[in-house]
């Protein structure tokens, strides 16, 4: 159960760019005994399945299979199968995560605003809407991944330009990249609160953020700097460890002698180590953005105002 707080942190409210953060912290610390175990119950063990292989294949010097390196797929089926499968596998099970995160977290935040502080919030009620919220973002995360589809094949073909490549690649990255973050985090909030399509959700998001862009980007990008930096106690000994690791490999072939593959369970572990953190973090970042979207939406509607108006017409 959540610890008992004198008062609520309210969702609808403007706030500047010091108390998205400070009440972004101030929800995190307030709600980690119920959202940690809801996280470790519907992701911890599908998570550490993800890390494993990817600790795994790491330990054998073979790359993630991802969208930026299809030109191996090749490689994979006909001269690695086993890394090939695992890849596929941890593919689908990373996209698995995600929505199950995005469905996790988009309702913990709607029961908090629903609930009264004297009835807090439990991992049943967690689990009595996750099968609902997990087949809503299901289907408009297979909307997603048709617009990332075709966006990157617009994105593959601009890069075929010279020169137009790096600068739109560079600008592109710099500009674009952490607002989309945003709409896509928001988005799917938007999706389970509004009972809308993601395109609805995704409209209505830049809708708000109209006038907002660089104010949003600022926000964003604060945002994943301060959930990288927190999420680096977790990933800095795997990374390490990779590097040292990559190093004496390089080292090996430079004196002529045999590549060794490194020792495949203290990979495994660390890889675990990095992916468990890094997803037990992961709320924060949702938290910031879902804050900063209510005071845009505040600033805009004042649902949040009008509503406390009511409720003091109907006291008096």
């Amino acid at each position: 159960m959540l610890p008992q707080v004198s008062t609520k942190i309210d969702f609808r409210k403007q706030r500047d760019f010091s108390a998205i953060f400070t009440d972004g912290f101030k929800f995190f610390k307030r709600n980690l005994k119920i959202m940690i175990p809801a996280i470790l119950i519907l992701i911890g063990p599908v998570a550490v399945a993800v890390s494993g292989i990817q600790g795994y294949l790491q330990s054998q010097g073979i790359a993630a299979f991802t969208f930026f390196n299809l030109h191996t797929l090749p490689y994979y089926i006909t001269g690695q199968e086993t890394s090939y499968y695992l890849n596929i596998l941890q593919l689908i099970l990373t996209n698995l995560i995600s929505i199950v995160s995005m469905a996790l977290i988009g309702r913990f935040f709607i029961l908090y605003q629903e609930k009264d502080i004297s009835d807090p919030i439990t991992i049943n009620d967690i689990l009595s809407n996750i099968g609902k919220d997990f087949f809503r973002v299901f289907l408009n995360y297979i909307l997603l991944l048709l617009f990332s589809a075709i966006l990157g094949l617009i994105i593959f073909g601009i890069f075929q330009i010279p020169v137009l490549n790096w600068i739109l690649g560079v600008s592109g990255f710099i500009i674009l990249l952490p607002n989309i973050y945003y709409c896509v985090s928001i988005g799917f909030y938007l999706v389970i609160r509004d009972r809308i399509l993601f395109p609805e959700a995704v409209k209505k998001t830049m809708h708000y953020m109209r006038g907002n862009y660089w104010w949003t980007w600022v926000n964003s990008v604060v945002s994943l700097f301060i959930v990288g930096m927190i999420g680096l106690i977790f990933t800095l000994p795997y990374l390490i460890f990779v590097m040292i690791e990559t190093f004496t490999r390089t080292a090996q072939i430079a004196q002529g002698g045999e590549e060794h593959a490194g020792n495949p369970l203290v990979y495994i572990i660390l890889a675990i180590i990095a992916g468990l953190g890094a997803h037990l973090i992961s709320p924060l970042y949702n938290i910031f953005n879902t804050l900063l979207f209510h005071s845009q939406e505040e600033a805009e509607d004042g649902t949040g105002l009008k509503s406390k108006i009511e409720e003091i017409g109907l006291n008096n």
